[in-house]
């Protein structure tokens, strides 16, 4: 079994705790997971290189919920910061910097969540 000090990114205990200890539901939100996270990044991503204000506040805050959700608050910092600037319409230069962060951040938490879903199949 898994512990909290396994992961850098996420918190197992907070992943424990929204699902209940029920692996089925715990791998259910991990699935979605692995399939939207990476879709709004790229989002993100996207606003970012095309400097769309609006784009970037939109996909910054959906991120950010969903990195709360699952215990992520450090992720979810950088993008409180990429919210403000894009709702303010203000290009700010630490915006590709944080972009960096976001991504290389997210993709560890992809794989956390890959290697958390696996030890939870094998548990079963």
């Amino acid at each position: 079994m898994s512990n909290d000090s396994d992961y850098k990114y996420i918190s197992l205990e907070y992943l424990e705790d929204i699902s209940s200890g029920e692996s089925d539901f715990l791998i259910e939100i991990i699935d979605i997971y692995l399939v939207s996270i990476p879709e709004s990044v790229a989002k993100l991503k996207e606003a970012v290189e095309t400097k769309s204000a609006p784009e970037l506040a939109y996909y910054a805050h959906k991120l950010k919920g969903s990195f709360n959700f699952i215990g992520c608050t450090q992720l979810a910092h950088f993008l409180t910061e990429m919210e403000a600037y894009g709702e303010a319409g203000d290009e700010n230069a630490t915006i590709p910097g944080l972009l960096e962060q976001v991504i290389t951040q997210s993709l560890g938490v992809a794989e956390e969540l890959r290697h958390l879903r696996e030890a939870r199949l094998t548990d079963r």
